[in-house]
């Protein structure tokens, strides 16, 4: 049979606010972590109403809290606990009724929500400020709860039109999308840097990379969004890839790292041999001096650099390119 006693006597263990009051609201008891967390002492607690260790503003909130626990009604208070000092401590409070004596009694358990307190407003903070759109739906209606302003900023919405709707009745994803990237989530728990297309307000077209984890609180299961958005790069990797010119991207290292496909149908080589192959390689004999002095101003900060060389085609001729050349010293490439 659980007591009074028993109960004080292991309440000194737990790591949460521990509190015994009588049928007025008095704290009959509070344990060592409730004390030095409050900074009051067991005696001068002994003389104060639980009242008092909430912040005035809740306390009439709080008395009607209290008569509904000691009547059975409620078992659960959200209210802030007050420190001596007058700092707030969120918790949330759980109570069970106990007998003694004939005397009824409360026996309550405050949890301590201040580091869950702090991660939250960390995560808020992080939520809002994230360059890439965001978004929070609860999992079981589809509907969302929030988005951060690059969400409405990419997607063309204002929170209005987004809060409380399901993604269906907007229509981001096409339904065989939106039915792989659930089965994707279903099967694993977890999406990431999936490749999607993302439908935006007037039906334009967005591309980029979905991930999504799965959150709980509160025994609710939410969906956290992160859509990073590709699709300037998508753009500009196919102007890249389609240009007739010859373009290139090549490291300080002397490696090419990105060639398009004019490179192939010019000089004969296929872009996995060109990376492979230090570029100076390719050049011609007669012109390496020149061709590593063009290298050498761009690596010291010349902003374009133009030059000739001849360059080795994959059956044995050389072909002369003219080279307008530009450095980005942050990434080391040209």
């Amino acid at each position: 049979m659980i007591t009074i006693e028993l109960l004080i006597s292991a309440a000194d263990i737990i790591n949460d606010f521990v509190f015994i009051l009588d049928e007025t609201g008095a704290v009959c008891f509070a344990n060592i972590y409730a004390q030095n967390k409050l900074g009051y002492t067991l005696e001068e607690m002994r003389k104060m109403n639980v009242l008092q260790l909430h912040p005035e503003e809740v306390r009439k909130e709080a008395m009607i809290i209290i008569q509904d626990m000691l009547s059975g009604k409620s078992k659960f208070c959200p209210l802030s606990l007050l420190t001596k000092k007058g700092e707030y401590i969120p918790v949330e409070t759980r109570v069970k009724p106990l007998i003694k004596d004939g005397k009824s009694y409360l026996f309550g358990i405050s949890k301590d929500l201040s580091f869950q307190k702090s991660l939250n407003e960390k995560f808020i903070k992080a939520f809002e400020s994230n360059p890439s759109p965001m978004a929070i739906s609860i999992i079981e209606t589809g509907e969302y709860i929030d988005v951060n302003k690059s969400f409405l900023n990419v997607l063309g919405y204002e929170r209005h039109e987004i809060i409380g709707m399901k993604s269906t009745e907007i229509g981001f994803f096409s339904s065989s999308q939106r039915e792989k990237l659930l089965k994707k989530l279903s099967a694993n728990g977890i999406i990431k840097d999936e490749k999607v297309e993302i439908y935006i307000k007037g039906r334009e077209i967005r591309k980029g990379l979905l991930s999504a984890d799965i959150i709980e609180n509160n025994n609710t299961k939410y969906l956290l969004t992160v859509f990073n958005d590709m699709t300037e790069r998508e753009e500009k990797n196919w102007i890249f890839e389609h240009a007739i010119n010859l373009s290139c991207v090549a490291g300080f290292d002397g490696y090419f790292k990105e060639v398009n496909n004019s490179w192939e149908k010019t000089l004969g080589w296929a872009k996995e041999e060109m990376l492979k192959i230090p570029a100076i390689n390719f050049v011609h004999p007669d012109d390496i001096k020149t061709t590593l002095e063009a290298q050498r101003k761009l690596i010291s900060g010349d902003y374009t650099v133009t030059f000739e060389n001849r360059c080795l085609c994959k059956n044995g001729k050389y072909k002369w390119l003219l080279w307008n050349s530009t450095a980005d010293i942050k990434s080391n490439k040209i």
